[in-house]
């Protein structure tokens, strides 16, 4: 087996330097221990809001059978109840299709303000140009504020 010492030797030849700058890491038996999950947390959630603050935005369709709530409106985030649990979609997300469960869809305006509605089921779809189509079967605006 390969030692914590000959570990961390290796760790330091590969990184010089860069990395050390940027990283917690610790040594215990053979395994390299790294940042905390609340530290990584806390780098996305700024990055996150970094992204929010430079005013890049993407185009949002949402409608409903009723009526069109956007159309192509400029957006800097929506937050989404699927399937696959509650997720986030900024700029530059990987495509996806995602369908929705009953809960409230939060979405960032290009000015900043948020708008929340309810949504009973449907379909989100995020294209590979950033564009987002949020389909849904009944939407209701929220007057809740979290």
């Amino acid at each position: 087996g390969i030692n914590a010492e000959y570990g961390k030797q290796w760790y330091q030849r590969r990184v010089r330097g860069v990395l050390n700058y940027y990283t917690n890491y610790y040594y215990k038996s053979n395994l390299r221990i790294w940042h905390s999950e609340a530290w990584l947390s806390a780098q996305l959630r700024c990055a996150a809001g970094l992204w929010l603050a430079s005013g890049v935005t993407f185009p949002l369709t949402f409608s409903s059978p009723y009526k069109a709530i956007h159309d192509n409106a400029p957006v800097k985030q929506v937050d989404i109840p699927s399937t696959t649990g509650h997720f986030g979609i900024l700029p530059n997300h990987v495509p996806t299709i995602a369908i929705l469960l009953p809960g409230i869809v939060a979405i960032t305006t290009e000015a900043g303000e948020v708008q929340k509605f309810f949504v009973s089921s449907g379909t989100a779809t995020i294209h590979a140009d950033s564009t987002v189509q949020i389909l849904a079967e009944r939407s209701v605006a929220s007057k809740i504020s979290t």
